[in-house]
């Protein structure tokens, strides 16, 4: 759910290790390529890409299968919104279980009326977010109206917010 997002580079380039997961070989492959990174490909019950010289890990494959470690931060850009509503509880469950009690969290969602259109993106209110992320609070909000899927905008839809969610430090 990584995809070829610009943000692991950014993320390593800060000095973590970044290790993400995504459904698309194509996407996984297309990142190092476009990137310039070489790479290893390590098979294992997810197929592992792992840069040669630099610290970012992508595993290609069901997110739901993926078990490698204990992770000491998690930032998300994107995949939590683009699940529906049924399978967001046990993404989010899925997720906590490869954290560390205390890990950094960073996820970005959007709240926007779905009664004008439907996700994905998925809008995600405060008492959804608190159920699934009970150590996140609502940090910062901006409108994101002009950013908006073209699908919305042709809906009618006239304001969507995304908002920044932080764990609360231990």
């Amino acid at each position: 759910m990584c995809g070829k997002t610009p943000d692991l580079l950014w993320l390593e380039e800060r000095g973590n290790e970044v290790v993400g997961v995504e459904l698309s070989e194509i996407a996984v492959v297309a990142f190092f390529e476009e990137n310039d990174i070489q790479y290893e490909v390590i098979d294992g019950p997810l197929r592992h890409y792992r840069a040669t010289d630099r610290s970012i890990s992508l595993y290609c494959g069901d997110y739901f299968e993926f078990r490698e470690g204990s992770f000491d931060a998690h930032y998300d850009r994107g995949a939590y919104v683009a699940m529906p509503p049924d399978v967001r509880p046990d993404y989010a469950k899925h997720t906590r279980s490869l954290l560390t009690g205390a890990a950094s969290q960073l996820v970005i969602t959007v709240e926007y009326d779905q009664g004008v259109c439907d996700g994905p993106p998925y809008s995600i209110g405060p008492a959804e977010a608190a159920i699934h992320w009970p150590r996140l609070r609502r940090y910062a909000w901006v409108d994101d109206t002009e950013n908006a899927p073209p699908k919305f905008l042709e809906a009618g839809l006239d304001k969507m917010h995304e908002v920044v969610w932080l764990a609360d430090q231990d």
